[in-house]
């Protein structure tokens, strides 16, 4: 008898079988799940049933039902143990820590995540609407008097498979009364059937949210299909849609922490990025990528470089475990792309720690150990800030720019997610906030800190919604 986990279709609320399918394999090469695979046909079908029955269901809700129903979806998803969802909660932690090679307490801080955003779902769009009036989307008016209207009436959503705390950020969208149709990652769709099957359970109407889980093709046409639409990937998968106004990119973060003279010893500076860059697994948009500084770190990178060569490299099953797993063939592709680069100009700093950037424990699995990469500033300069190595990467990667030139501060911490800067000097934390290509501002913060109150590349709710001008007799 197949006792396989298997990933279903949902058709609103209804289960949909298919003989095509895919497997989920685990960081160590094991099959972990079958997901079924929707076909295009169902799709075209799943939008029309979404905009004949799902938008008039949910938009009928009053807003204090609806949030009281997504609140009730988290703690479901976050404590249930089996009875009304797809799997225990330990269950999910399990398939999800060996689909994504993630540590164990990352995938646990992930579910947590959920259940607080879903918790604070009322304050999050209370922060995010003009007047903070939440009524506005039952009556699509504004206290001002301006209407407040959809610019569409189905969502749809394409996520990875990276941090399965990035599903939290979609939970608004329904908050906001979009009814969604999900193509979740075929790597790690346990997320997004777990959550999708909580908010049935705790009475969103069901065809209100379909999990159409599916092909690259099939992603594509989510989006097309859909009036607007959302999707989180690296610079190759968003490539085609960032000029695009009805879908919403989530890419590459770039987040960066800005050092300034006089805390270059500092041990709240190194405990920051220490922090901004290990947590959970350094997989997030949100994790520290790059260091800017116009001081001298060369004491702090080798301080951070021996430290984390000195971490053990332990299965993500096992709860001392710190540094994630990586499946072989793309820490083959990852290892071959930085050791191209490394030159005279750009130095491995923890290789004189750890030499193997390449590791494999004792059960042969397969880890990058955590790199740090020192890049001198002339030649990022001289490259435009497109040095290959001045990038976002998939596992724990850090890049040190120190000796900045002051008048070459500003151009060096542009294109960031977040910036954390730390500083006493008022003119530059100005700087880092009245420039349009730094999404967030954290002074002296760890970059990986999240508030579901604050704009993340911009408010959900100006994507999904528009002002209009009303007048009455």
């Amino acid at each position: 008898m197949d006792n396989i986990y298997k990933v279903m279709i949902n058709r609103g609320g209804e289960p949909y079988s298919t003989t095509k399918k895919v497997d989920v394999i685990s960081y160590n090469n094991e099959k972990i799940a079958e997901v079924l695979q929707a076909p295009d046909l169902l799709l075209t079908i799943s939008v029309k049933e979404v905009k004949k029955t799902g938008v008039k269901e949910l938009r009928k809700i009053k807003m204090d039902e609806l949030l009281e129903i997504i609140k009730n979806a988290g703690n479901l998803f976050y404590k249930d143990k089996g009875d009304e969802l797809s799997c225990s909660y330990k269950e999910w932690v399990n398939n999800v820590t060996r689909a994504t090679g993630l540590p164990i307490s990352s995938v646990e801080n992930s579910g947590k995540v959920i259940q607080i955003m879903a918790e604070k779902l009322p304050h999050a769009i209370d922060a995010q609407t003009l007047e903070g009036d939440i009524t506005s989307y039952d009556t699509y008016m504004l206290k001002n008097g301006m209407g407040y209207v959809p610019k569409g009436e189905v969502l749809g959503l394409v996520t990875p498979s990276n941090y399965p705390a990035v599903h939290a950020l979609w939970l608004m969208g329904v908050g906001v009364k979009y009814p969604l149709i999900h193509r979740p990652s075929n790597n790690e769709p346990f997320t997004a059937e777990r959550l999708t099957h909580a908010l049935y359970a705790s009475g969103i109407p069901e065809k209100s949210v379909y999990l159409l889980p599916g092909s690259y093709e099939l992603a594509t046409k989510v989006l097309e299909l859909c009036d607007l639409g959302m999707i989180f990937g690296d610079e190759r998968s968003i490539a085609q849609y960032k000029n695009n106004s009805k879908i919403k990119v989530f890419g590459p973060g770039n987040s960066k922490i800005f050092v300034d003279d006089g805390f270059e010893n500092d041990a709240q500076v190194y405990k920051l990025i220490r922090e901004s860059f290990m947590r959970d697994g350094g997989r997030g948009c949100i994790n520290v990528s790059q260091i800017v500084s116009t001081a001298d770190l060369s004491e702090m990178m080798n301080k951070l470089a021996e430290d984390v060569t000195s971490i053990e490299y332990y299965e993500p099953t096992d709860r001392r475990a710190e540094i994630p797993a990586i499946k072989e063939n793309t820490a083959q592709i990852l290892y071959r792309y930085v050791g191209s680069h490394i030159d005279d100009n750009a130095e491995d700093i923890t290789e004189m720690y750890f030499k193997d950037m390449l590791v494999r424990n004792e059960n042969q699995t397969t880890f990058l150990r955590p790199t740090i990469i020192k890049l001198d500033y002339k030649i990022l300069k001289k490259s435009n800030y497109k040095h290959p190595l001045w990038a976002e990467l998939p596992f724990q990667y850090l890049v040190f720019v120190d000796k900045v030139p002051e008048n070459d501060f500003e151009q060096t911490i542009k294109n960031t997610l977040t910036l954390s800067i730390y500083t006493d000097d008022k003119f530059k934390i100005e700087k880092a906030l009245k420039d349009p290509t730094i999404k967030k501002v954290y002074v002296k913060q760890p970059t990986c800190n999240i508030d579901p109150a604050e704009p993340h590349e911009g408010l959900l709710t100006d994507f999904l919604y528009t002002k209009k001008a009303v007048r009455w007799i």
